[in-house]
């Protein structure tokens, strides 16, 4: 069985999965009620925010490959472009914001 993340892939295992690869995957858990609750747009969008921390994963594709304590495992994959583009712009924002602290 895959390795089930804790917690969204870094900024920088994005970057290296992206550059590799041209997508990004990993094995997120999610809660069951959560699965039986919502309808497909919001489960991709709460499978996205589990492997990234942004809603922007775009051509989700997954698969069931577990579960364990009331928690599916789904290996998700798909593309990072918007949220790469998302994230260089917050980088922006954060450079603008200090410079501004520093006048």
């Amino acid at each position: 069985m895959q390795e089930v993340l804790t917690g969204p892939l870094s900024e920088k295992e994005i970057r290296r999965q992206m550059e590799a690869a041209g997508r990004i995957e990993g094995t997120v858990a999610v809660d069951i009620e959560d699965v039986i609750e919502g309808d497909r747009e919001s489960f991709l969008t709460l499978l996205s925010e589990l492997l990234t921390d942004s809603a922007e994963l775009e051509d989700i594709e997954y698969e069931l490959v577990g579960h364990e304590n009331g928690m599916a495992h789904f290996h998700v994959n798909g593309d990072a472009g918007i949220v790469l583009e998302d994230l260089g712009a917050e980088e922006l924002e954060d450079e603008e914001e200090e410079e501004e602290d520093y006048e």
